[in-house]
Parts: structure tokens; sequence; C-alpha cells
């Protein structure tokens, strides 16, 4: 029987799973039961996120890697503007300032932890673009409900 993460192109099983998130606990913590799940199905789990939450990512038995601090410095002021569409654009400053850095940060994940499969946060710009250009298996993940269709819905 086929392991359900097995990459189809190597007929390899990954042993080891480098989960890259976000600066913000709100996209660690539903990443969290999936590190669990993997890391129960006997892989090795890094999680590379913030590096206050260290204790309790090691305490569920899974690694830890801080983000670099050049990420983590740019701080999401969207909620400090009062218009929509201002808040989107101070988002999209952020990721856009944080991207740059993201490339380096996974790249040096990269050769430091030997992940078979990188699962990248889609708030994190430059660490999808650098995942995508390092011939690894890797998937995006949005720790947020997906954006519906629907005339009941706002645009964003």
């Amino acid at each position: 029987m086929t392991h359900p993460y097995t990459d189809p192109a190597t007929d390899r099983t990954p042993r080891t799973v480098l989960i890259y998130t976000s600066p913000a606990l709100g996209h660690l913590y539903p990443m969290m039961d999936v590190a669990l799940g993997l890391r129960a199905a006997g892989h090795r789990v890094v999680v590379q996120t913030l590096a206050e939450p260290r204790a309790v990512v090691e305490a569920a038995g899974v690694e830890h890697r801080p983000i670099a601090d050049a990420i983590e410095s740019i701080a999401m002021h969207d909620y400090r503007h009062a218009s929509p569409i201002a808040q989107v654009r101070a988002g999209f400053d952020a990721w856009a300032g944080r991207a740059p850095h993201e490339v380096e940060d996974l790249r040096t994940a990269r050769h430091e932890v030997d992940p078979d499969l990188l699962l990248v946060d889609a708030n994190t710009w430059g660490a999808a673009a650098y995942a995508e250009s390092s011939g690894l298996p890797w998937a995006a993940f949005l720790p947020y409900p997906l954006p519906t269709s629907d005339r009941n819905v706002p645009a964003f």
C-alpha cells in the first residue's frame, strides 16, 4: 500500500517535514494539529515559526526553529487603519516587506534541516517563491477559512 505522503515522482515517503509559518500565533496553532499528526505517523517534523512559542512547540514533541528576526520585526499593522482598503494595503506592505527575508530564511532552513516536504503558510510570499524553486515537494496552507463567493459574504 502506498503511504499517503508518498511523492509520486520518486515513490519516496517523506521522513522530514518542515512547516514554515507566518509570524503570528494564529498561523502556528492551526498547523500544530498537522504537525502532531505527521509526527504520530512517524515523520520528523520541524516547525519554523515565531521564537516565543519554542517551549510550547517542543513540549508537544515537535522540533522548533525560529524564523529570522528580520521577518518577525516587520509587524502587521492593518488593524490601525479605518478602511478595509487601507487595511489590505497595510497587509500587503508587511507581506512584501517580509518576502526577501523569507527566501533566505527558508533557503537556510532547507540546507540545515534537509526536509523531504515543505508546508508553507500562504502569507509567506517569499517562502512560497523559494519552495516553488527548490525542487522539493511542497504545499501551501491557509490557517483560516477559505474565501467564499456568495452574495452574503463581503468581497474581503
